[in-house]
C-alpha cells in the first residue's frame, strides 16, 4: 500500500490533498492512506476558536470546515493524531478515536487501529511534565491555563500504549519527537537549520521521554512525527549492532546527550520477542507551506494474509482488539481529576490476555451485529455524525443574533457512546447522549482547574518538555501560518 505522511497540517487540508493528488498524477500510483502528525486544526466553525490555543491573530478557519459540512470530501482515507494547535473541544468528544468527517479519522488521545493487515498506533499532544501524571481534567469553557494543558500528553495514555506487546506495532505516530532521537540522524544538519535546538539536543531534553519509552518498548518499523517544523530522518537499532557509527557524537566535553540504548527492555512473559538487528525508521516532516518538506509518500507492504478488496479504503480501517482490551483493563484508572497519580509500576499485570482480547472482539462484534471469528478483523463503523454547527449554520446563527445564547460546551458524540457501550464502560471524560442518573456523573472535580498556579502552568510558554520551544504563544517557529 502507498502511504502519504504529512507533518503539521494547520488546517490546510485543501493544499495537502492537492499535493497528494498531484503526487498520484505524477507517479501513476494511488495513495491508500494519508497520515497527519498533529496540529490538524479540525475547526468546524468560529465557535471552535474557544478551544484553539493560538494568538487571536492566527484565528483563521482554514479549510477543514468544508469536509465537516460535506461541502468537500477527503479524496483518500486520512488518519491523524492531535498536536498542540487543535480544536480541543471537538477532539475531547472522541478521546478514544472517531471520525471527524467522512473519510477522516482521529486516533484519540492515544490509540491503535489496523489497516490492510498493518497496525498503526499513536499518542496525541506534546509532553509537559507538569500535567503528565494528571487526569484529563480540562473541559469547555476553557481558561488560559486549561486551553494549553488540554493538549499535554498523559501518563495513563502512554502506559496503555506500552501494553501493546502481543503483536507488532508497524507504524507509530506522535506530534513531538522521542527524546534522544536527534542523535540517530544528521544532527549537524538539524542544528544548521535550527541552531536554537543546540542546548536541548546535547543535554537530552529535545523531545518527549514517554515517546522515547514507547520507541524502546514497541520498536515499530516506522515512527512519524512533526512539531519542530523541519524534516529530519533517523535510524534506530533495537538490539544487535548499533547502525549509528557515533551514537554520542558531541565533540565537546560530555554534555550527556543519552542516546537511545540498544539493550532490550524487559518484555514480559506474553510479549513478542524483538529480533536482534530490528530497526525503527524515524521521519519528522515540516508544516504545510510552499517549498517546505511537509509530505512524503512511501510504500509499505500489506500485512500477511491481507487480501485487497474493491471497496472504500475507509471500510478497511479496523479495530485493534488488543488496544480495546488494554483500554478496558485499565478503565478503573481513568480519571477527570487534576490530581497527579502514578501509573502502575507492574505493567505485566495489565497485559491483555488472549481471552480478554477475544472478549473485546466478541463484544464489539455483537453490538455492531457482525460476525467475528478468531483473529477476524472488524471494520470501524462509518458512523460519523455532526455534533457542533457547520460554518453555514454558524452564519445563520449570527444573522439571527443567536450566537450570544450559545456557551462553549462539550457535546455528546454517538461514536463514543457506541464504543463505551460495546465495552460495557461508563463515561468518565465524555458526555453521554442520555444524561446519567443524579449523582452518577463523571469522576473528578474541575473546580481546581482554574487555579492561577504559576508552578502548574507556564503561560509564558517556556519549558515543560516537548522540545523545540514548548507550546507558548510567542514562538514564531511554532506558528508560521
Amino acid at each position: 500500500m502507498r502511504i502519504a505522511v504529512e507533518g503539521c497540517c494547520h488546517g490546510e487540508l485543501d493544499a495537502i490533498y492537492g499535493a497528494v493528488i498531484e503526487t498520484q498524477k505524477r507517479t501513476g500510483e494511488k495513495v491508500d492512506l494519508l497520515i497527519c502528525c498533529g496540529d490538524f486544526q479540525s475547526l468546524r466553525s468560529p465557535l471552535d476558536f474557544h478551544g484553539y490555543a493560538a494568538p487571536r491573530k492566527y484565528h483563521a478557519l482554514r479549510t477543514f470546515h468544508k469536509y465537516y459540512s460535506g461541502a468537500a470530501t477527503a479524496p483518500c482515507l486520512t488518519l491523524f493524531i492531535g498536536g498542540n494547535h487543535e480544536a480541543s473541544n471537538f477532539l475531547q468528544e472522541i478521546p478514544y478515536g472517531g471520525w471527524v468527517a467522512p473519510n477522516i479519522y482521529y486516533l484519540g488521545f492515544a490509540g491503535a487501529v489496523r489497516f490492510r493487515g498493518r497496525r498503526i498506533a499513536g499518542l496525541s499532544g506534546i509532553y509537559d511534565e507538569r500535567h503528565y501524571k494528571s487526569g484529563h481534567f480540562e473541559k469547555p469553557p476553557y481558561i488560559p491555563n486549561t486551553l494549553r494543558s488540554v493538549y499535554h500528553a498523559r501518563a495513563l495514555d502512554a502506559f496503555r500504549l506500552g501494553l501493546l506487546r502481543r503483536s507488532k506495532v508497524d507504524v507509530f505516530l506522535s506530534h513531538d519527537w522521542p527524546a534522544g532521537i536527534s542523535m540517530f540522524g544528521d544532527y549537524e544538519e538539524l542544528l544548521r537549520r535550527k541552531p536554537y535546538f543546540r542546548e536541548e539536543v546535547f543535554n537530552g531534553t529535545l523531545g518527549s521521554p514517554p515517546s522515547r519509552f514507547l520507541l524502546q518498548t514497541l520498536k515499530p518499523d516506522y515512527w512519524f512525527a512533526a512539531h519542530l517544523h523541519v524534516k529530519f530522518a533517523a535510524l534506530v537499532a533495537h538490539g544487535g549492532d548499533d547502525p549509528n557509527p557515533n551514537p554520542n557524537p558531541n565533540p565537546n566535553p560530555n554534555p550527556n546527550p543519552e542516546p537511545i540504548p540498544s539493550e532490550e527492555p524487559e518484555p514480559g512473559p506474553e510479549a513478542e520477542a524483538s529480533k536482534p538487528g530490528q530497526f525503527t525508521r524515524f521521519l519528522a516532516l515540516d508544516k504545510c507551506l510552499r517549498r517546505r518538506d511537509f509530505l512524503q509518500v512511501l510504500t509499505v507492504p500489506d500485512g500477511e494474509g491481507y487480501a485487497a478488496g474493491d471497496g472504500d479504503a475507509a471500510a478497511e480501517l479496523c479495530f485493534d482488539f488488543e488496544w480495546l482490551a488494554a483500554l478496558r483493563k485499565t478503565w478503573h484508572l481513568e480519571t477527570a481529576a487534576q490530581r497527579r497519580t502514578e501509573p502502575p509500576s507492574d505493567a505485566e499485570a495489565f497485559l491483555p490476555t488472549v481471552d480478554e482480547i477475544a472478549a473485546a472482539r466478541a463484544d464489539v462484534a455483537a453490538v455492531l451485529g457482525v460476525g467475528a471469528g478468531e483473529d477476524a478483523e472488524v471494520a470501524i463503523p462509518l458512523n460519523f455524525e455532526r455534533t457542533g454547527p457547520t460554518q453555514p449554520e454558524f452564519e445563520q446563527l449570527r444573522a439571527a443574533g443567536q450566537l450570544a445564547l450559545m456557551t462553549p460546551e462539550l457535546f455528546p458524540n454517538p461514536q463514543t457512546d457506541l464504543l463505551l457501550k460495546a465495552l460495557s464502560l461508563p463515561h468518565v471524560l465524555t458526555v453521554p447522549a442520555e444524561a446519567p442518573a443524579a449523582g452518577a456523573g463523571a469522576e473528578g472535580d474541575a473546580g481546581d482547574a482554574g487555579a492561577d498556579d504559576d508552578d502548574e502552568i507556564d503561560l509564558g510558554g517556556g519549558g515543560g518538555g516537548g522540545g523545540g520551544g514548548g507550546d507558548g504563544d510567542a514562538d514564531e517557529n511554532e506558528i508560521e501560518l
